[in-house]
C-alpha cells in the first residue's frame, strides 16, 4: 500500500491538499457554474418537505454565529450552516453530478467551503482551489473502493466519500498541518454514513447535510488537539477495508498512482460533471431526455405501450410503484417519463402534491414497462457511463425509439449559460425571490470566485428577501 516515498494513501491526499496549484480559467468558470446552481436548488428547495423540519431541528440546538442559512437567513456556525445549506441543495435532487459516478459533488462540497471561507474571511478565490481539491479526492477516492462495489453494498457515494471529499477541501481552506490533515480524515473516516435503502425519503438528503457537518467538524476538533488514526484510509480494518472491495480485488493503487489521480482530476473534474436539467434523480435522465425527443418528432402520447431499457444496475437507486410523495415521484422512472411525455417538460411544480395525483399521468404509467440490459436495444453494443432507450408502440403498431447516452447538462452536452441562468431564476422563484433579487444575487455569486465580489455582498443578496426580511442572528 506504500509507494517508495513512504507516504501511505492517506498522508497522500493531505499532501495533494496542501500542494499550492492555481487553477485554470476554465475550472474557474466550472466552480462559478456550480456555485450558482447549487444556491439556485439549495433556495428553491424553502419550506419543502426535509427542508424545514432540519432547519428549524438545527436552529433550536444551534448557537449564534456569523454563517448564514440560505434559506431563512439566520446566522448560526460553520457547522450548522453547512448542514441545513447541504439538506436543503439535496431535497429536490436537483443538485449537480457526476455521470460515470454515483455522487452529488457540490450538495456537500459549497456549504461546506462557503460557510468555512465567510467565517474565516478567507479570499474568495481560495473557493476554486479547495472545491478543485474536494473534487479530485470524491472521484479518486470512489475509484479505489471501487464505487460499483461500494455502491452495491448500498452506501451512499455522496455521503460516504463525500466526507473525505469535503475534509480534502478544507485542509486546502484552512492550511491545516499535515498532522492535523490526517488526523481529520481519520475522525470523518469513523462517521461515514448512509445508505441507499433511505432514496426516495427525506433522509437521502439529510445524508449531504450530515456529511459537510461532519467535515468541518473534524478540521475544527483536530485544529483543538483532537486526535485519530493518521493511517484510517489504509490501514487494517480503515477505511477501504471496511467500504470497499476485499484487499485481492480492490484496483491497485500506490500513492504514486494515487497522487496521479488526483492531480489529473483536480484539473479535469469538469470533465466528469453534469448539471442537472430536471429535478429528479439522475438516473431517470437518460430515459428523458429520450422521451422528449420522442415527443418532439411523434404522437406519443397515444402510444398503446412505452418500455424503458437501460444499462445494468441502471435501475439501482429507483422505486417501483405509484409514488405517494414528492421523493418518490422523482425516484420513479414510470413517473418522470410519463410527466415528461404529457408535458413535454420536467419542472419543479411536476413534481409537487397536486401534480402526482394527475389521472392522465396514473393512467399513462400503466403503459410503462422499465428493464435492464447489458447491450442496448437500439444503435451500437458500446456506451460510456450508462444508455437508456425508450419504445413506443404506437396505436397502428409501429414501433420508434430513441437513445441517450450522454444527457444535456453533462459536460459533452453542457446546459447554455442562458439554461444555467434560467434554472436558477425558477429556483429562485420557487424560493419566492423576486426576479430583481434573483438577479442581484446571481451576479453576487457569478462574480465571487474570481474576487469580484466578496462574502458581504453575498451576504446582502441573500438578506433582500421579502419572505425573511434580512439575515438576523
Amino acid at each position: 500500500m506504500k509507494s517508495h516515498s513512504g507516504h501511505g494513501l492517506t498522508a497522500t491526499i493531505v499532501e495533494f491538499a496542501l500542494r499550492p496549484v492555481a487553477p485554470s480559467a476554465r475550472i474557474e468558470h466550472a466552480v462559478t457554474r456550480a456555485l450558482i446552481d447549487t444556491v439556485g436548488v439549495t433556495l428553491a428547495a424553502q419550506n419543502v418537505e426535509a427542508e424545514p423540519l432540519v432547519r428549524t431541528w438545527a436552529l433550536a440546538q444551534a448557537s449564534t454565529g456569523t454563517s448564514p442559512v440560505w434559506t431563512s437567513g439566520d446566522l448560526v456556525t460553520p457547522s450548522t450552516a453547512a448542514f441545513i445549506n447541504a439538506t436543503a441543495a439535496h431535497v429536490l435532487d436537483y443538485d449537480d453530478i457526476s455521470p460515470t459516478r454515483p455522487m452529488h459533488p457540490s450538495a456537500v462540497l459549497l456549504p461546506a467551503i462557503l460557510a468555512v471561507a465567510q467565517v474565516r474571511e478567507a479570499d474568495p478565490r481560495l473557493i476554486v482551489t479547495a472545491y478543485s481539491v474536494g473534487a479530485a479526492v470524491f472521484r479518486a477516492v470512489a475509484d479505489l473502493l471501487p464505487h460499483e462495489v461500494h455502491y452495491e453494498r448500498g452506501w451512499h457515494t455522496t455521503s460516504t466519500v463525500g466526507r473525505l471529499a469535503t475534509v480534502a477541501s478544507l485542509i486546502s481552506l484552512c492550511r491545516l498541518t499535515p498532522q492535523q490533515g490526517a488526523r481529520a480524515l481519520g475522525v470523518v473516516s469513523s462517521l461515514a454514513a448512509g445508505m441507499l435503502a433511505n432514496f426516495g425519503t427525506m433522509t437521502k438528503p439529510l445524508h449531504a447535510g450530515l456529511a459537510a457537518r461532519d467535515a468541518i467538524m473534524a478540521c475544527e476538533l483536530v485544529e483543538a488537539g483532537f486526535t485519530a488514526n493518521e493511517t484510517a484510509l489504509e490501514t487494517d480494518r480503515g477505511f477501504l477495508d471496511m467500504y470497499g472491495a476485499e484487499r485481492g480485488n480492490r484496483p491497485g493503487h500506490s500513492s504514486d498512482q494515487l497522487m496521479d489521480a488526483l492531480e489529473y482530476w483536480r484539473a479535469e473534474w469538469d470533465t466528469d460533471w453534469g448539471i442537472k436539467r430536471y429535478p429528479a434523480c439522475y438516473a431517470t435522465h437518460r430515459a428523458a431526455d429520450a422521451a422528449l425527443r420522442l415527443r418532439a418528432a411523434h404522437d406519443v402520447k397515444s402510444a398503446r405501450h412505452i418500455t424503458v431499457t437501460v444499462h445494468p444496475e441502471g435501475l439501482r437507486p429507483l422505486l417501483t410503484g405509484h409514488p405517494q410523495t414528492s421523493n418518490e415521484a422523482k425516484f420513479t422512472m414510470s413517473y418522470v417519463i410519463a410527466t415528461a411525455i404529457l408535458t413535454g417538460e420536467l419542472r419543479l411544480r411536476d413534481f409537487d402534491g397536486d401534480a402526482l395525483s394527475n389521472p392522465a399521468v396514473i393512467e399513462l404509467m400503466t403503459r410503462i414497462t422499465v428493464a435492464e440490459s447489458e447491450i442496448p436495444p437500439l444503435g451500437p453494443p458500446e456506451y460510456e457511463g450508462g444508455f437508456a432507450v425508450v419504445s413506443l408502440e404506437m396505436a397502428d403498431g409501429q414501433i420508434v425509439r430513441e437513445r441517450a447516452d450522454v444527457t444535456h447538462g453533462d459536460s459533452r452536452s453542457p446546459l447554455t449559460e442562458g439554461e444555467l441562468t434560467a434554472k436558477f431564476l425558477d429556483c429562485c422563484s420557487g424560493g419566492n425571490l423576486s426576479l430583481p433579487q434573483a438577479q442581484v444575487l446571481f451576479r453576487a455569486l457569478e462574480n465571487l470566485p474570481g474576487g469580484q465580489s466578496d462574502f458581504t455582498q453575498l451576504l446582502n443578496a441573500l438578506s433582500a428577501r421579502e419572505d425573511f426580511g434580512g439575515i438576523r442572528p
